[in-house]
């Protein structure tokens, strides 16, 4: 799942505590944002997990300088929670 992340989502956040964790991703396109979600639904349904997305679109972003060691954090963060 590392690799379709990483091709589809542009940004990812993640915060709060294990009770209540909150995610934020920003996605290139509406296509990539309906392409994950289609993937990822049926992987929440399956956890019981029932948070409906609340969908906002960006109109800039100014980014950073983090590069390749941005989407190795990306992929760890994404690694952890689903394990836990």
């Amino acid at each position: 799942m590392q690799i379709e992340i990483r091709r589809r989502i542009t940004y990812h956040i993640c915060y709060g505590d294990r009770q209540r964790l909150e995610v934020i991703d920003v996605f290139e396109s509406q296509a990539k944002l309906e392409a994950f979600g289609a993937k990822l639904m049926p992987i929440l349904q399956e956890m019981d997990i029932k948070a409906k997305p609340t969908i906002f679109e960006v109109y800039n972003i100014i980014e950073g300088q983090q590069g390749k060691a941005a989407e190795r954090a990306v992929a760890a963060d994404v690694a952890s929670r689903l394990r836990h």
